[in-house]
């Protein structure tokens, strides 16, 4: 497997990367493994309808976007903890916004 370029993706996009490819090596099928484990039931449709709900409110950057998408968090807390330090960068109403952006794809 060649490096043609790098971009930040939710895991769910990695997973089907790493699906499509035939010859993994140990650790790409050990990665391959954990996320069928945990984000086989999120379906990539989801995931990019999700993205560009985020994307249009216009002030998350495409790391907090990934980072909500991973967490798929189911509070504000988890919100918070997938924010990270950025957090406090966001009113609590645009935090509302994310929320009731996310909770809609449980």
């Amino acid at each position: 497997m060649r490096i043609l370029k790098e971009k930040i993706i939710t895991n769910v996009e990695a997973m089907e990367i790493l699906d499509k490819e035939k010859d993994l090596k140990f650790f790409q099928k050990q990665t391959l493994d954990h996320l069928k484990k945990f984000y086989s039931n999120l379906k990539s449709g989801e995931i990019n309808k999700l993205k560009e709900e985020l994307s249009s409110l216009g002030f998350l950057r495409e790391e907090h976007i990934v980072s909500i998408i991973n967490t798929m968090p189911l509070d504000k807390e988890d919100l918070f903890a997938a924010l990270g330090k950025d957090m406090k960068k966001f009113t609590e109403e645009e935090l509302n916004k994310i929320y009731e952006i996310v909770k809609k794809y449980f």
